[in-house]
């Protein structure tokens, strides 16, 4: 079942690729790319707990690729999660400077000195600050298979971010 469904994964996310290529006909319409720093509040501000990421997203007009590296400082066992993702984007206003986002998400969890999986979806929003800042908003629902350390079975858990990241 989990070779099942990391493979299914991945070819929901090729499939994007190959759909945002043949959207443009292989031209290449990018709005930006930009490296960025996220942070769950939540974990950051209410605990002790830290849980940073540093992503590198490039965005073109209508799907975006993203790709992030996360360091969780959980009381029990720390982990490093390396996480690619891919969807569809858009925006409300002749501006676009806002970017409304919604896309899959796949990784791997290394924790205890062994790797687990994770799959699950990702929405939020982007507003561009200038010609050179991003701020963010991003929501997850992630299938977590790294609970098997506590004897629980793999769940989905929820996650919120903000992000403050550079556009070049």
């Amino acid at each position: 079942m989990k070779k099942r469904t990391i493979i299914f994964i991945m070819f929901c996310l090729s499939m994007v690729q190959t759909y945002g290529q043949a959207w443009f006909k292989g031209e290449e319409i990018q709005q930006f790319s930009s490296i960025s720093i996220s942070m769950d509040p939540n974990s950051n501000l209410k605990s002790s707990n830290k849980n940073i990421s540093i992503e590198y997203e490039r965005s073109y007009e209508k799907f975006y690729a993203r790709a992030e590296g996360r360091y969780v400082d959980h009381p029990d066992f720390s982990y490093m999660e390396l996480i690619i993702g891919s969807g569809i984007h858009f925006s409300f206003f002749k501006e676009n400077k806002d970017a409304f986002y919604v896309g899959l998400r796949a990784g791997a969890i290394h924790r205890k000195s062994k790797l687990y999986y994770t799959v699950g979806v990702g929405a939020g929003i982007n507003y561009r600050l200038g010609e050179k800042f991003i701020v963010g908003v991003r929501t997850t629902m992630d299938n977590r298979t790294d609970l098997k350390i506590w004897n629980q079975p793999n769940k989905f858990v929820n996650s919120n971010y903000i992000k403050f990241g550079f556009v070049f």
